[in-house]
């Protein structure tokens, strides 16, 4: 049970870095200088004086929803 749980949280922080930094669907430009990354909620921002945001509620945000999903997942094709 508890090897079910850690693979599956592995699992959504690998899609959620997948799907922010490889897909363009978790990629927004404002004013052709900052950059946002993260699908659904942001949470990374690269400005272009060099300096970051990191938005550690989208993060988790991002991880518990693909968590869920996933064992959601898991229990309907179980059945």
């Amino acid at each position: 049970m508890k090897t079910k749980k850690i693979y599956l949280l592995s699992l959504s922080i690998i899609l959620v870095l997948i799907f922010s930094f490889i897909f363009d669907f978790g990629y927004r430009i404002d004013d052709d200088k900052s950059r946002f990354y993260g699908f659904p909620a942001e949470w990374l921002g690269l400005y272009s004086d060099g300096t970051f945001s990191f938005m550690w509620l989208g993060l988790l945000l991002n991880i518990a929803l693909f968590y869920l999903l996933f064992s959601l997942l898991l229990k309907i094709f179980k059945k």
